[in-house]
């Protein structure tokens, strides 16, 4: 999504970033399919934590973001004071 507009193709420290992202999760995926869980119960581990946190918190970093960039009222709406009338 951070590569779709023309500008940020053309900036070297958005590419930069995105291929350390890239590379990065490239090594997780390759650790995490070299080294499998051989035990019989399943177990929680650091890094098994450390990723949730990470991807919930991209999640919420990203969700703020995008609800505080934005009005959730429409502006400018010539109907939306008569369909708050017909709310419940």
């Amino acid at each position: 999504m951070v590569l779709m507009p023309r500008a940020s193709k053309r900036n070297p420290v958005i590419l930069k970033w995105i291929a350390i992202v890239i590379l990065a999760g490239r090594w997780l995926d390759l650790y995490l399919a070299v080294m499998p869980d051989i035990t019989i119960a399943p177990s929680v581990r650091p890094l098994d934590v450390v990723i949730v946190a990470g991807y919930a918190g991209a999640f919420f970093l990203m969700a703020t973001r995008a609800l505080a960039s934005a009005p959730l009222v429409p502006l400018n709406n010539p109907s939306f004071h008569e369909s708050l009338a017909h709310r419940q």
